[in-house]
Order: structure tokens, then sequence, then C-alpha cells
């Protein structure tokens, strides 16, 4: 098992479905591994990026903290596979010596990762087909810069997408979040902490 070790560049936007994307680069920045990801997920990965302090914690925070208080620490995630289109990984744990591989979102791993401040690794098999090379990161990305992402697992229906989404059989177009008129971008940037203190009251 070849593994080549990623770091999170940025959110983008799929411009087909508008579904948010989380772009992987490898350490280099040869190659760009771009997953289509739910909102929420975007949300949680924008603020570990940005060390954001809320004042009650995310599920993410939960899931590290509760890992921890058992005993365990995490160890690194591993972006593993693609099925028809669609991302897998295993969130690997490390207890007593003994590590303890979990199957997880590639979205909910990564946000937990860099929480835990835990490498993140995508097999080469998964950087080969799927990964983007020749991408400029320092310029700002030209209109011709558009690229084909497959998505993570989602709960979601092929129904609940439009007939131009379906044409490209589960891959989606994404591109920059760097046009200030992009919804995302602008939901991100408005993102206050005190919109998760406290509990959810009827």
């Amino acid at each position: 098992m070849a593994l080549c070790k990623m770091q999170v560049y940025k959110l983008g936007i799929d411009i087909i479905a508008h579904d948010p994307v989380v772009i992987l680069t490898d350490e280099n920045k040869n190659h760009s591994l771009p997953i289509t990801i739910g909102v929420f997920e975007a949300t949680a990965i924008a603020l570990a990026m940005e060390g954001t302090e809320v004042p009650r914690p995310t599920s993410h925070d939960l899931i590290k903290t509760i890992i921890e208080n058992l005993g365990a620490s995490i160890k690194e995630v591993i972006i593993t596979k693609v099925v028809r289109s669609t991302f897998y990984a295993k969130l690997v744990l490390l207890k007593n010596d003994e590590e303890i591989v979990i199957d997880a979102r590639p979205s909910d791993s990564i946000a937990i990762a860099l929480r835990a401040n835990a490498p993140i690794y995508a097999e080469e098999d998964v950087l080969r087909s799927e990964g983007v090379k020749g991408i400029s990161f320092d310029a700002p990305k030209a209109e011709e810069d558009v690229f084909y992402v497959g998505e993570e697992e989602s709960e979601r229906d092929d129904s609940d997408r439009d007939d131009e989404t379906k044409n490209v059989s589960g891959s989606n177009a994404v591109q920059d979040l760097t046009a200030e008129e992009d919804t995302l971008s602008k939901f991100i940037d408005n993102l206050d902490p005190d919109d998760f203190d406290g509990d959810e009251r009827i």
C-alpha cells in the first residue's frame, strides 16, 4: 500500500451542482485531489483551517474529545479508494500501540484530522486516477482551469440532481473560490462563533 501525504489546500465549489469541494494537494503541490462534500462538513473544515474557536463543541470537536477521553489518539486519515466516483476514507486510531481502523467519509475524517493535527494521506492509486496535474496554486485560477471531481459517500439520491449533473455520470466540474460573488465563500467568511453557542431550544 503506497501512500502520498496530502494537505488541505482550500475549499472550492462545484460549478454544476454548486456543492462545496475540499481540495487536497501533495506536499510539493504537483497534484491536487478535489472531493465534493457537504455544506456542514465544509463549514467544519473551514473552522479548523482558520483556527476559529466556538463557544460550544461542534460534532467533530466532540468526536475528537471522545476518542481522546477513551485513551486513544488519532494517528492518520487515509483516502483509500474511489468507487463509481465516490471517495472512501479510513480514520486510523492508535490505542495501547494497537491500530483501530474506522470506515469514514473523507469530509468528516479531514475535519477531525485538522483538529487533531493528524496527517492526511491518499492511496497513490487514488491520486493517479483522480488527481489533477499542472494547476497553478500561486496565481488566481484561470477560467479554463475547470476540472472534474468525484463525490464522497452521500445519502443524497441521484433523483435530487438535475439533468445536467447526471450527464457527467457523478463527476462534477469545480472552480476556485476566488470570485467575490461565490455563495459558499461568503457563507464561510460570515461565520460567527456565537452561532454555535448553546443547545437548540423549542
